[in-house]
């Protein structure tokens, strides 16, 4: 029985009501899931015979997102455990796990376990496990210990798993189909314009330029509590210029920056896309800033229900104006710090 069962828990309702499934009813219902686990039987049950738990969402919401409960043995120090995947939860709602007892136990404890892999933010976080229930138990001897795991503090920094650099061009008499090099371990983001219309005639060669990457958060399983964007905006070779092609440094109190607009793509953009991405701003958190953004919220909800489709980088002007204004970076050193409780 050493290693790992997974048991698929379908959408069976075993039980509609709290109180019916034996769970304690909060005085006072939060406003977000609450799953919990509880024992039914005693605590005398025979070798080769099922024990039951009990999954509930005592909740006033519903937990969307898969999650696993799991029962732990431990017969005399030897650990084995089964899971058993569910495909979320209404408020209210509950069902049962049946887990056999192995034949020829002396001495065993059991102990259940609800979202191991916390992946459902919840009300309270402490209501998870059973604790230990003795079974099959040598009488006179005590049933043997082992801590019930509690979501921790936890940490990474990312790196993005795919970058890519989007542009446009609007040229008029003018074959220059020249485009400017994406840095080897970055992106480009901003504008570089150029306008003649000496002796009446108009010639024009516009650029906008947009980054584009993706982190890969599938190590991240519990409540998000921060996430920030980094990365390092250097400015091309004559890369900051106003409409009449002098140097343009900003008189901000932070240096110049090209990329100072983050957005979400509408599209997916991983197996090739022509042309500048379609996006909607990312939602950001107080003090974000251009290489400096607060994206906790974009995170935890991607953590939470999926569809990530990665960041868009853009800068401030994209409408190709009659002008010889630029504003190019060269972006690098992309990371995302993320902080989360979890195992």
């Amino acid at each position: 029985m050493n290693g790992r069962t997974i048991t698929h828990i379908g959408s069976i309702v075993f039980g509609l009501a709290c109180f019916l499934a034996g769970v304690a009813t909060p005085t006072q219902a939060a406003d977000d899931p609450d799953l919990q686990v509880t024992y039914l039987g005693n605590h005398g049950a025979v070798a080769n015979t099922d024990v039951t738990f009990r999954v509930a969402n005592a909740g006033n919401r519903p937990a969307t997102s898969a999650f696993t409960a799991r029962v732990t043995l431990n017969d005399n120090g030897k650990i084995s455990t089964q899971d058993y995947l569910f495909d979320g939860e209404q408020p209210g709602e509950s069902r049962d796990i049946h887990y056999r007892l192995p034949g020829g136990c002396f001495n065993v404890t059991l102990r259940a376990d609800v979202d191991v892999n916390n992946t459902i933010p919840e009300a309270n976080e402490g209501n998870n496990s059973t604790g230990d229930q003795r079974e099959c138990t040598w009488r006179g001897q005590p049933p043997i210990v082992f801590p019930t795991p509690t979501p921790g503090p936890r940490a990474a920094t990312f790196a993005p798993t795919i970058m890519k650099t989007f542009g446009k061009q609007v040229r008029y008499w003018t074959d220059n189909r020249w485009w400017w090099p994406a840095p080897p371990d970055g992106v480009l983001v901003g504008y570089w314009n150029f306008y003649d219309d000496d002796f009446g005639l108009v010639v024009k060669d516009d650029y906008v330029y947009q980054g584009a990457f993706m982190f890969d958060l599938s190590q991240i399983h519990g409540v998000v509590t921060g996430a920030r964007l980094t990365y390092v905006d250097a400015p091309v070779a004559n890369g900051l210029r106003n409409g009449a092609g002098e140097p343009d440094a900003g008189g901000g109190p932070f240096p110049r920056t090209c990329a100072n607009a983050l957005g979400i793509p509408s599209v997916d953009w991983t197996n090739g896309y022509d042309g500048l991405l379609p996006n909607d701003n990312a939602f950001v958190g107080d003090g974000s800033r251009g290489g400096s953004w607060d994206v906790t919220s974009v995170i935890a909800h991607w953590v939470n229900y999926g569809n990530n489709k990665g960041f868009v980088l853009r800068g401030d002007n994209e409408s190709f104006p009659d002008n010889d204004a630029a504003c190019l970076s060269d972006v690098t050193t992309i990371r995302l710090v993320v902080t989360w409780l979890g195992q």
